[in-house]
């Protein structure tokens, strides 16, 4: 049991906390701010924007803290990027489905539940991340 703790309370997985945290707060204040420019009826756009950008932030904090690759090679990014997409792509429509359920069909008036689905994403991006994977299985091993 005490192998299974430490593998999950290490450095790498602290710094993934605390930048999930920051994308998450990137993600209100994008979010807040494309709702304002773009009004909130186009909630989805703005959540797609918002989203785009917080990719974009993980991916490179993820790489350069997390994970501490320092690589910059387009072969190396040509595999980082693909494994690192997949499961943001499935949340993404996870989330977006989710707004759309919300606001269009359950006709929530504001959008409350947002921090729930940033919640969700950041753990399962760890969950489900084949790096991260790995090295908890090392550890544990």
């Amino acid at each position: 049991m005490k192998k299974i703790i430490k593998a999950f309370l290490n450095k790498e997985t602290i710094l993934y906390l605390i930048f999930g945290f920051l994308t998450t707060a990137l993600g209100f204040v994008t979010l807040k701010l494309f709702d304002m420019a773009l009004g909130q009826k186009l909630y989805l756009i703005s959540n797609s924007l918002s989203w785009v950008l917080c990719v974009a932030f993980a991916f490179v904090t993820n790489k350069l803290f997390v994970f501490e690759s320092k690589e910059w090679k387009t072969d190396i990014l040509k595999k980082e990027i693909p494994s690192f997409l997949r499961a943001r792509i499935a949340s993404y429509f996870i989330e977006q489905g989710g707004l759309w359920l919300m606001m269009d069909i359950l006709l929530f008036k504001e959008r409350i539940f947002d921090f729930f689905f940033f919640r969700l994403n950041i753990l399962s991006f760890y969950s489900i991340h084949p790096t991260a994977l790995r090295k908890i299985n090392q550890r544990i091993v």
